[in-house]
């Protein structure tokens, strides 16, 4: 046990993205860190499984190894993951024995117990918010910019100047993206041409920005992003610890915290160790909660012993919505590509929706094919001709909607069944209605997009993870708000800095903006005696 002295440690819980842009500001603020976290990582016949792929170059692979690396990849028909894997395994998923259950009623979330969290497993999209999307945020945009600009000095970036440069600030290095397949090259072509006609009618577009190491050209397009990248460019929260590890950080894996409390001028944190059922106990200085929204409230709420309050949470609706092109781009399952999303569209349109929407594009991905297969059975080997000529014509677009306008959700501990967090999801009718006029908004861009957008498709509640403002900070906060440092219930020293304490969750891409806002947090808490 860490003994108490004018040296503790800060404390940080967690190691996904938050905790990371935490870790990275503490350090260099000279504070000492120790991570507390579950830390679940790779099984060693994966981790063997990565280092051997990592050493070849993508001709060279063995199929079976390549098999193992994308087999257990699980596609469905309409969302095209159910969950989603990293270097074939499944641990950025999986729940130990010892986490508390939740019980989903009409709403789906996930959470993560592994190093790194969910960053093992998501789609690297990087886009600052709008000032616009922020007018209600306590904090003035001048110090998110600064933050942004914090997280994309050691965030890497995969991106080109587009006609969104100068629109969301700070952009970072856009001089080194990564080339666009064949089928998302002829919309971007088709689009420049009309370029300064769409931007007075709100539509901005650019190759998407990705949190991808491409600085040196290293991308090999081998069209594994989806599976877990075997060179880890794409960025992982992960790396950001194993830079610090040798020096300002202590990170302990296996630990399961269950509690805290303020004790005079330190935190005590409790919890058990997961490979032998023990409690643990550690002083810190300060304690930075990142452990995700549904864990970082469940830890609050137990540590405050508020059962049966609801409490809420806010979410951006995500839809699904297929492009159908009219003609065939041939090849386009077997090219050599990157198979993230290639493009973004933001739309400024007041007449579709008061604030901007956020509109992903992905050319052909290998789960299309997964999910396709699954459908038709064993339809699918006399039909794969037919199957190859649908899916090199079918594009996917992921639409996000500014929480303002989107289903919310509640928790709360059940008192009955000790740590049970019940979470429940309401819809709301407006983000159908949005869903929609957006898709008659992409109808008048069939030219460029070469095919006509089908019906969009809405998540549940909490889908794609979207979520949070369970405690939203506020310069005057209330009893289920936190202060403008992520502080809740009055507390000094411990301080929420996932999604938990942001105020508003705009359409554009949540994990910058969380990484950004834990970084102010973390920089400016480290100023505090």
């Amino acid at each position: 046990m860490l003994q108490a002295s004018n040296s503790l440690p800060s404390i940080v819980v967690g190691s996904g993205p938050a905790s990371a842009a935490a870790i990275e500001a503490l350090c260099k603020a000279g504070e000492p860190v120790l991570v507390v976290d579950a830390g679940l990582d790779l099984e060693p016949e994966y981790a063997a499984l990565k280092v051997r792929l990592a050493a070849q170059d993508p001709a060279d692979w063995d199929p079976l190894d390549l098999e193992r690396w994308k087999g257990h990849g699980r596609g469905t028909s309409i969302r095209g993951v159910d969950s989603k894997t990293a270097s074939g395994s499944n641990f950025a998923n999986e729940v130990p024995a010892e986490a508390r259950p939740q019980k989903m009623i009409r709403a789906r979330m996930a959470r993560s117990y592994s190093l790194g969290g969910l960053s093992n497993v998501w789609g690297a999209s990087i886009l600052p918010h709008h000032p616009e999307d922020l007018s209600d945020w306590p904090v003035p945009f001048s110090e998110l910019q600064a933050s942004y600009q914090a997280v994309l000095d050691f965030l890497p970036q995969a991106a080109w100047p587009d006609s969104m440069t100068g629109l969301f600030l700070p952009e970072g290095d856009v001089s080194k993206g990564l080339k666009a397949g064949a089928q998302i090259q002829k919309i971007l072509e088709n689009l420049e041409k009309k370029k300064d006609e769409l931007a007075r009618d709100g539509i901005f577009f650019g190759q998407s920005r990705l949190a991808v190491d491409n600085r040196n050209n290293s991308c090999r397009y081998c069209g594994l992003c989806m599976y877990g990248c075997p060179y880890d460019l794409i960025y992982s929260s992960r790396q950001t610890l194993e830079k610090w590890n040798q020096g300002g950080v202590d990170y302990r894996p296996g630990h399961l915290v269950h509690s805290f409390r303020e004790e005079g001028l330190k935190v005590l944190v409790q919890g058990t160790l997961l490979n032998s059922g023990k409690p643990f106990q550690y002083e810190g200085k300060r304690l930075y909660l990142g452990a995700g929204v549904l864990e970082t409230a469940r830890i609050t709420l137990q540590s405050f012993q508020l059962k049966e309050v609801e409490w809420p949470l806010r979410h951006s609706d995500i839809f699904l919505m297929p492009v159908l092109q009219y003609r065939r781009t041939k090849g386009a399952m077997n090219e050599s590509a990157h198979q993230l999303t290639q493009l973004f569209l933001e739309l400024r349109d007041r007449a579709t929706c008061d604030r901007f929407v956020h509109l992903q594009l992905y050319g052909y991905n290998d789960l299309y094919r997964q999910a396709l297969e699954r459908l038709l059975g064993p339809l699918y080997l006399p039909l794969q001709g037919v199957a190859a000529a649908f899916l090199e014509r079918l594009l996917m677009v992921f639409g996000y909607i500014h929480s303002d306008d989107s289903s919310h959700l509640t928790f709360k501990l059940n008192a009955n069944s000790p740590g049970t967090m019940l979470v429940q999801g309401y819809k709301n009718n407006s983000a159908r209605k949005i869903a929609r006029r957006i898709r008659t908004r992409m109808l008048s861009l069939r030219r460029e997009l070469g095919g006509i957008p089908l019906w969009p498709r809405l998540g549940l509640p909490g889908y794609g993870n979207h979520s949070g403002c369970s405690f939203p900070m506020s310069r005057s906060p209330g009893e289920k708000q936190s202060d403008i440092l992520g502080r809740p219930m009055g507390l000094k020293r411990v301080h929420l800095i996932d999604a938990s304490s942001l105020p508003s969750l705009p359409a554009t891409t949540i994990t910058l903006t969380v990484m950004a806002n834990a970084h102010r947090i973390a920089s400016a808490a480290a100023r505090i005696e």
